[in-house]
């Protein structure tokens, strides 16, 4: 059998640190988070077909170990269910944009597939969750996962016992992205897991993440009325709870960045993801957009275009 399985990586727009488990289970989360077009793909071979593939083939930097855990869990590769993968990234790993989850989402699709287990979308969210935090110790929130499987703009809201998920669609997004431009930063974070910070959560700790929840839906009527500047605003001040919430979310490289962001003439912007490093993008006024771009590469920045991705999880039997 020849499986092909792909997940979305995504753009944290506000609410991130809401989701982990230590803050909204007693309190709520709430996240409004886009999946992009920066894919993890994997291509499982097995049976007869375990003879095309030249072996396993991981994405740079990636360490197997992740996907042969995930692997173990079901019982594959060990002898009954010889498996060999074939492993992509469009992007950087360890760089803010969830590629760890998006990854563990499309090996869980494949297996499901293949075993035919018949996991729910939510199934594959929450089990890639548990076998990340709980396996793999990779601890973090839950909307990476939720944002790999379903695809989209979705509205994310946390509870103890439920997760809604509203997905807002197109057209809500459509007029904040010649607004949107991600760059990558020239460096990664360290390989320390900065969430870690938020295992247990202290009163000042919540009361930052209280006031993050209470922008994301500041955020998210800004969006809806189409006001960029505000947004840019919104952002700025996410960006400033954001650093308030944990150590080493960002550094002077990444005040640098921000600083010479806001020079060119965004109005706001935020590291992705857990900091450190990675993906940072802005709120620009859109006719500046070309401009913008161009003296932030100067900067030495790299500039990425990108898109929502709607599609979510997408797993397909190429061959039986």
């Amino acid at each position: 059998m020849k499986i092909i399985s792909r997940a979305p990586t995504r753009l944290s727009i506000a609410g991130g640190g809401t989701d982990i488990p230590s803050y909204y289970e007693k309190n709520g989360g709430l996240v409004l988070s886009m999946a992009i077009n920066i894919y993890q793909q994997i291509v499982m071979y097995s049976d007869e077909h375990i003879y095309e593939s030249k072996g396993h083939r991981f994405p740079l930097k990636a360490n197997p170990e992740f996907y042969y855990k995930i692997l173990d869990e079901y019982k594959i590769n060990n002898g009954l269910h010889l498996t060999k993968l074939q492993c992509d990234f469009d992007g950087y790993i360890e760089s803010g944009i969830g590629s760890s989850a998006s990854a563990a989402v499309a090996l869980l699709g494949a297996i499901n597939k293949r075993l035919d287990l018949k996991m729910s979308l939510v199934d594959i969210a929450e089990t890639a969750w548990k076998l990340e935090n709980k396996k793999l110790g990779l601890f973090g929130g839950k909307q990476d996962q939720y944002a790999a499987t379903f695809g989209g703009v979705n509205l994310f809201e946390f509870k103890k016992d439920s997760i809604i998920t509203t997905q807002l669609g197109p057209t809500f997004i459509e007029q904040l992205l010649p607004s949107l431009v991600l760059f990558h930063c020239g460096f990664n974070r360290k390989k320390t897991n900065i969430q870690e910070g938020f295992k247990s959560i202290s009163s000042k700790q919540k009361q930052t993440l209280d006031e993050i929840k209470t922008l994301t839906v500041a955020t998210t009527e800004s969006i809806t009325r189409g006001n960029i500047q505000e947004i840019g605003r919104l952002f700025n001040e996410l960006w400033i709870l954001k650093k308030r919430s944990n150590r080493g979310i960002s550094n002077v490289a990444i005040e640098d960045i921000y600083t010479t962001g806001k020079q060119h003439g965004a109005y706001g912007g935020k590291i992705s993801g857990s900091g450190g490093g990675g993906y940072m993008f802005f709120i620009i006024p859109p006719d500046i957009r070309s401009k913008f771009i161009n003296d932030m590469e100067l900067e030495g920045l790299e500039w990425w275009d990108f898109s929502p991705s709607f599609q979510g999880l997408d797993v397909r039997i190429i061959e039986k």
